[in-house]
């Protein structure tokens, strides 16, 4: 029942983002790719991706913001 909840949740996430952006979380997380070598594929610095992915990151949070823990599990 948890893993219902978390996947719906992370569904909901996702399709607040944009294609780029679902487009960086999965050659992050899915493909476990250093920032490095996402640099490499999208084109721009290492410190570029970095800072891409942290402010995504943050987008994440705030779209979650207001969701009670308890509401996942």
């Amino acid at each position: 029942m948890r893993t219902m909840a978390i996947n719906r949740e992370a569904e909901r996430i996702l399709s607040a983002l944009s294609d780029k952006e679902r487009e960086l979380i999965s050659l992050r997380l899915a493909a476990q790719l250093s920032f490095k070598e996402i640099a490499d594929m999208l084109g721009t610095t290492e410190k570029g991706a970095t800072e891409r992915y942290r402010r995504l990151i943050n987008k994440c949070r705030k779209i979650t913001a207001g969701t009670e823990k308890e509401d996942l599990l």
